[in-house]
């Protein structure tokens, strides 16, 4: 799949979202995850900062806290591997 991927593409970026979002405790996690790292390849028109404070006002504060953990493990995750 990887290989298949970077043949259509100048550029591809794998990481393991999926496996840290289901020990992170929900397999939808990896959303975040994914954004995490978009957000870190400056991939995305936007900064963490913009991202974070959209996040507040549409998250209650136990669910913002556990998003903001995966987007920055997803951050994390594309800096150790890219």
């Amino acid at each position: 799949m990887e290989k298949a991927l970077e043949s259509l593409s100048k550029k591809a970026y794998f990481i393991s979202a999926t496996e840290k979002a289901m020990e992170m405790g929900s397999p939808l996690l990896m959303n975040m995850i994914m954004i995490g790292a978009l957000l870190e390849s400056n991939l995305l028109p936007m900064r963490f900062e913009e991202f974070k404070h959209t996040l507040s006002e549409k998250f209650s504060d136990k669910t913002l806290e556990i998003n903001l953990q995966a987007i920055e493990n997803g951050r994390k995750m594309f800096v150790q591997q890219f």
